[in-house]
């Protein structure tokens, strides 16, 4: 039985149905990879991946990771209330219906526009530690998982990297609590009189502008996240294959993932409210695994040894 599977599998691999494709692929060269080719780059992936147990520290990250999201959501939706902004609040709460799925915001509406609206020190306090507990760890363990690359060869200090992981939440704490602000900015310019004055071109080239710019700030980000999880770093790059290409995929992942969810509705009338639960932690651990991949390609030090190995590799 298996001598037939293994039959129907090179039958399969020599058909013109994978011949073709993969021999374009071989001479698409993709940007930023110094000339490596479409094929070259997921080969790296799938071969890395084969020789590392990601798949299990996917889904741990994405666990703590999911623990810590409870906390920091109240953590920060609890800043809110102390903004003194005109009509921030109400703006922000639009902004978050429309960013966030159907069955997501169904389960938190009640809780975020209380927490929003009302001001509560004693949640602002305790979300504040057990955030910046959860999210560290969640933090560490990412770092942990890059460190098992097979590219990495020195250890961080347990101790070192867990300031780092700190380190590495304050500064993404920064980051979401700004661009908060500038979502919120620009969904009430977009509302606003201004706005309506302007053309059509130009209403779309401020919305692509809105957009770019989120992108580019995750790509920023993720490149950070890199950078500092990388304990052998040389030199820092904030613009790499790696970091670009978890940025769009992240956001790829997300549209795919909310899109399923909100338009197969048969899933939460099956689960309920623990089927928007199940989508988040569906979406960390596909998130979790995309910046696993955009890290090896990140860290990835011999373009020229890569390209080889291609050339040496058997043609399909």
């Amino acid at each position: 039985m298996i001598k037939k599977i293994k039959a129907w599998v090179n039958a399969l691999l020599n058909s013109k149905l994978v011949r073709i494709p993969v021999k374009w692929s071989q001479r698409i060269p993709l940007p930023g990879f110094h000339g490596m080719s479409l094929y070259a780059v997921l080969n790296f992936v799938i071969t890395t991946f084969t020789k590392s147990n990601y798949g299990m520290r996917s889904s741990a990250i994405a666990f703590k990771f999911f623990l810590a999201l409870f906390p920091g959501l109240m953590f920060f939706v609890s800043l809110i209330p102390f903004i003194p902004i005109e009509n921030f609040q109400t703006n922000l709460m639009e902004e978050i219906k429309v960013l966030t799925p159907a069955s997501i915001y169904m389960v938190i509406e009640q809780t975020i526009n209380d927490l929003i609206h009302n001001k509560h020190h004693w949640v602002l306090g305790l979300g504040g530690v057990l955030t910046l507990f959860y999210a560290s760890n969640g933090i560490d363990a990412m770092l942990s998982a890059f460190n098992t690359s097979h590219q990495i060869d020195k250890r961080r200090n347990p101790l070192k990297q867990r300031l780092i992981s700190l380190g590495i939440f304050g500064a993404f704490s920064v980051f979401i609590v700004i661009m908060l602000a500038a979502i919120t900015y620009g969904e009430v310019f977009v509302q606003s009189v201004e706005y309506k004055k302007l053309g059509s071109f130009m209403q779309i080239l401020f919305q692509l502008g809105k957009w770019g710019t989120m992108l580019l700030s995750m790509v920023i980000a993720v490149g950070t996240l890199y950078n500092l999880g990388n304990p052998q770093i040389t030199s820092y790059k904030w613009f790499s294959p790696g970091s670009s290409l978890a940025s769009i995929l992240i956001v790829l992942v997300s549209i795919v993932i909310s899109y399923f969810f909100t338009n197969f509705s048969q899933y939460n009338e099956l689960y309920g409210s623990i089927g928007s639960l199940m989508m988040i932690m569906i979406w960390l651990n596909a998130v979790s695994y995309v910046l696993l991949i955009g890290f090896e390609l990140h860290t990835l030090k011999d373009f020229q040894r890569v390209k080889l190995e291609e050339e040496k590799s058997i043609s399909i």
